[in-house]
């Protein structure tokens, strides 16, 4: 067996090879929960048990489902499972495969634009008791303008949904918005329902009735899930419903680390106590990064470690670097430095990939840095030996370049760590981590430090240093 491990990859890329963590993951059989440090390999270990389990198992490749969470990440999928390893097994999104077992009882049509629905309802409202209603409502409303709002409920229905519809009048809300919010929440489901529509998020929710009712055909064996960290009310809903109803084989995969979507929902406790949901399961960890030098490792573990609630384990690389992350500070605008610090990456080898990381897309406006401009979709810049990308670090999730910058570290309301409060209302239906100062800030400087493959340059405003840049400081 340890002779297939070792050519697993052969046909693909030889110099591909399974560590002794990675091994243990793919012969571990059961449900499974897989722990994977950054850049440690996670989606080639997991590919590594789809094929064991169809070579050596024999298990039929319809029985095998892998989600994920974007388009994007199962196109990825697809390539690398379906088109070079030649294995058919489905590859969907959560929302794919919920619209697939509705498809089994009903057609549906998806109504991806129901802001509509929303501003239908207000007009109600305003017809019914105009005075009170414009009252309450004024921080979201500009004259005859209501687009705060019904972005403001919009958002408040689909994370109202991703937590599995708890109770309204529950929640910490005034009477006048709790009565709005169970009135719109009504309307805007009947509507729909009268309608034969759905939306993203009743495409999860549906499909968990319809299981939990036994209402479904589901053929698979083993379900595997990627990004696991990230996972919300209404996707666990239906995870968990699919095994207490058919009993497939549970293997996530994911990093509590890395875990920086709580405003679009996702549980961390989903992922940090996996065993409390799924008792049989084994717990394994991936600790071998490839990315990233022992020294970047060593700092940024430390770092995110400070909070305590996360889950402790201890990276290691063979790679091995002076000074990985550096700081630098400027004076007026970052223009200046910044074309310095190209200009000594473009020396560093003959080609290198560069990511531009900020907080928020403001971070990066090309217009500041005349040195650059926009061809074609893509940065230009007076070094052509240099690919250039702007990311904010929320999108940078997954990916890696040669060298990072890391814009904008400043100690300001849209700074990093962002001091950005969130709105009262949503708070109900946000998952905020309490658990340690800024936590989920913590763990998304975490992932900015660690998309490098050699340094991170680290700027910021000499006037405002970022506090996560001064705790930095002490550790490197």
């Amino acid at each position: 067996m340890n002779d297939y491990l070792d050519h697993i990859f052969d046909e693909i890329d030889a110099s591909i090879k399974l560590d002794e963590e990675q091994k243990k993951v793919v012969l571990t059989e059961g449900d499974l929960e897989v722990i994977a440090g950054a850049g440690s390999g996670k989606t080639t270990t997991m590919v590594a048990k789809v094929k064991y389990l169809i070579d050596i198992k024999k298990v039929d490749p319809s029985k095998i489902l892998f989600i994920s969470y974007t388009n994007k990440a199962t196109e990825e999928l697809k390539i690398r499972i379906q088109k070079d390893f030649k294995l058919p097994i489905s590859i969907l999104t959560f929302h794919k495969l919920g619209l697939c077992l509705i498809n089994q009882i009903k057609s549906i049509d998806i109504q991806n634009d129901s802001n509509f629905i929303i501003e239908k309802f207000i007009q109600k409202q305003i017809r019914k008791r105009k005075f009170i209603f414009l009252f309450y409502v004024r921080k979201y409303r500009k004259k005859k303008d209501f687009s705060k709002l019904i972005l403001l409920s919009s958002t408040f229905i689909k994370n109202y949904k991703q937590k599995g519809r708890p109770s309204i009048l529950k929640m910490k809300m005034s009477k006048f918005w709790k009565c709005f919010f169970c009135n719109l929440v009504l309307e805007y489901d009947g509507y729909m329902k009268e309608n034969g529509w759905i939306d993203f998020e009743d495409m999860i929710l549906e499909a968990t009735e319809l299981i939990k009712r036994n209402k479904v055909i589901f053929p698979f064996q083993y379900v595997f899930v990627d990004e696991y960290q990230d996972i919300s009310k209404d996707r666990f809903f239906l995870l968990y419903a699919i095994k207490k109803q058919y009993n497939p084989n549970i293997i996530v995969v994911g990093d509590d680390w890395q875990s920086i979507f709580g405003f679009s929902g996702s549980e961390l406790i989903l992922f940090t106590n996996f065993k409390a949901f799924f008792p049989q399961a084994k717990i394994l960890k991936i600790t071998n990064t490839y990315r990233n030098s022992q020294e970047l490792i060593n700092i940024a573990g430390h770092f995110v470690m400070k909070n305590e609630f996360q889950i402790k384990k201890q990276l290691t690389s063979d790679k091995h670097m002076e000074n990985p992350i550096q700081i630098y500070s400027y004076k007026h605008n970052s223009c200046g430095l910044l074309k310095t610090l190209l200009k000594k990456i473009s020396k560093l080898r003959d080609f290198s990939t560069v990511f531009l990381l900020g907080r928020y897309h403001h971070d990066f406006d090309i217009s500041d840095y005349p040195f650059l401009k926009y061809k074609n979709g893509k940065i230009e810049s007076p070094y052509s030996n240099l690919k250039i990308e702007f990311l904010t670090v929320h999108s940078a999730k997954g990916l890696g370049a040669d060298e990072v910058i890391l814009l904008n570290c400043s100690n300001h309301t849209y700074g990093f760590p962002s001091k950005k409060k969130t709105n009262v209302i949503l708070k109900n239906v946000e998952s905020i981590d309490e658990s340690y100062a800024y936590a989920e800030e913590r763990r998304l400087f975490y992932v900015a430090l660690t998309r490098t493959k050699n340094h991170v340059f680290i700027l910021y405003p000499y006037e405002a240093q970022s506090m996560f840049l001064k705790e930095l400081k002490k550790i490197i």
